[in-house]
């Protein structure tokens, strides 16, 4: 860090941030037990350094459905679906700020449960049979 960022910041110890949010009930206020992960991936850039530079690049996370095969084009994964999730993990340090933690950076995903357009059922928004209409 340097002279002046030390300066600035005085005695002040780094600043970690946390890795997962804690999640919690909307009603009760009390934890739920769960918590969320953010994950990253850059879809796009441009070589900087090298034989290659200035060419631009693209990616997209590899895919895959409950039994590993490869998911192709034309299909529309949802919130509500569930799956595992491959990833790598990056430190970072703000020296302005002191602040430091870890970035998940995404890899691949595979998709155990799929919610896509009008897939979802009546129990996936906590509904079951009743007596009434139908």
């Amino acid at each position: 860090m340097k002279v002046e960022s030390r300066n600035k910041l005085g005695s002040c110890s780094v600043k970690s941030n946390d890795l997962f949010t804690v999640l919690y009930d909307q009603v009760t206020e009390e934890p739920t037990g769960e918590v969320e992960f953010k994950f990253k991936m850059k879809a796009s850039g441009e070589l900087k350094e090298g034989p290659g530079a200035g060419q631009k690049w693209t990616r997209k996370p590899d895919l895959f459905d409950g039994k590993g095969r490869k998911i192709g084009k034309g299909v529309d994964i949802w919130g509500g679906s569930e799956g595992k999730v491959a990833f790598s993990v990056r430190d970072y340090f703000v020296a302005g700020t002191a602040a430091a933690g870890l970035i998940l950076m995404l890899n691949g995903v595979q998709v155990i449960d799929l919610v896509s357009e009008d897939s979802r059922s009546a129990d996936s928004y906590g509904f079951g049979e009743e007596e009434g209409f139908g």
